[in-house]
């Protein structure tokens, strides 16, 4: 097994070999997009969607990239990257980046990018027993919704609540409603109702999101994606959280307010289920 090995522009490098300058866009200014993706039993999961995120994401920093909307020539990029790695399960981290060149205006559109697999382990995390709120911040411009290469409010509140002894934070937006936890999207279960924070409060398109918001509906749930007041996060039944690696990761506490998991593992069971 060697998961030191990359995928630069589709060519085999080693992680130990540079393959950035320091003139890089992406360091210099953020200016980058990535996707974080789950490999395992020789499929990649939700290609199609990480796929489509990431071709919109291009589109709308004016990026161009060969093949960027080709979901099969990025499967077999992956298929070939943990081959190569030795790894039947990975976590998959796909970062595009535009060309040196410029200040901000950059000088030219064109991108390359770099794709890495990561080990996984052998137990996803299914539950965060200890949660807090950070007024972080968070932007709700029309770049929110994008995976770009600048997290620094996700940054800070992961140092915040790593030394207040939390497994995660509640991340707010510049407007004081809830955007989302760290690395995740967030939900509420209010009876019957799921609720999600509408994509111009400030959270990523996760693709993990959409499945939710989908099997939600299918389970005869109603579904509200809208603004959320972080009053609203102490009355909920359940609070659980979502992304593409750990899937749906239930909140046990929030601050002093415990919560149930059953809505949670119900869907959980239900997305396993229509795999």
């Amino acid at each position: 097994m060697n998961p030191s090995i990359l995928l630069v522009n589709g060519e085999i490098r080693s992680s130990e070999e540079p393959v950035l300058s320091s003139f890089n866009r992406s360091f210099r200014y953020g200016d980058g997009l990535f996707e974080t993706m789950y490999w395992s039993d020789g499929r990649l999961w939700f290609a199609n969607d990480h796929v489509a995120r990431l071709n919109e994401g291009l589109g709308v920093l004016e990026m161009t990239l060969e093949k960027c909307g080709d979901t099969a020539y990025w499967t077999e990029q992956v298929k070939l990257l943990t081959a190569r790695a030795g790894l039947e399960r990975a976590r998959i981290r796909l970062q595009v980046y535009r060309n040196e060149g410029g200040l901000y205006l950059p000088t030219e559109y064109a991108a390359s990018w770099i794709m890495e697999a990561g080990l996984l382990p052998e137990v996803l995390v299914r539950e965060k027993r200890r949660v807090m709120v950070l007024d972080a911040q968070v932007d709700s411009g029309p770049l929110s919704h994008l995976k770009t290469c600048n997290r620094l409010p996700q940054v800070w509140a992961a140092v915040k609540a790593s030394k207040g002894g939390y497994d995660d934070a509640i991340l707010l937006n510049g407007k004081g409603r809830v955007a989302e936890a760290i690395s995740s999207n967030l939900f509420l279960v209010c009876g019957n109702r799921l609720v999600t924070p509408a994509i111009g409060e400030g959270c990523v398109a996760g693709v993990m999101r959409k499945q939710v918001l989908v099997w939600g509906k299918e389970l005869g749930m109603e579904t509200e994606e809208r603004g959320v007041v972080p009053d609203e996060l102490y009355d909920a039944d359940e609070i659980f959280l979502t992304n593409a690696i750990s899937g749906i990761v239930s909140v046990r506490t929030l601050v002093n307010r415990s919560y149930r998991a059953t809505k949670a593992d119900l869907i959980r069971q239900h997305g396993l289920s229509n795999r």
